[in-house]
């Protein structure tokens, strides 16, 4: 897997409440809280025929 590139989410908040997604990897889709770069990181299949859940 290529490294994860993670950018914030738009369903972040002023509140910092912040998740961070990565989605340049083909197939998965990761998702980590930006307060903890280090802690799990999820990571979610692509549905096919589909670009990118909307995250």
């Amino acid at each position: 897997m290529p490294d994860l590139l993670f950018e914030e989410s738009g369903y972040s908040d002023v509140s910092g409440e912040c998740a961070e997604v990565a989605r340049n990897n083909p197939t998965t889709v990761a998702v980590r809280d930006f307060r903890t770069p280090d802690g799990p990181t999820p990571r979610l299949t692509r549905p096919t025929g589909r670009s990118s859940p909307r995250v």
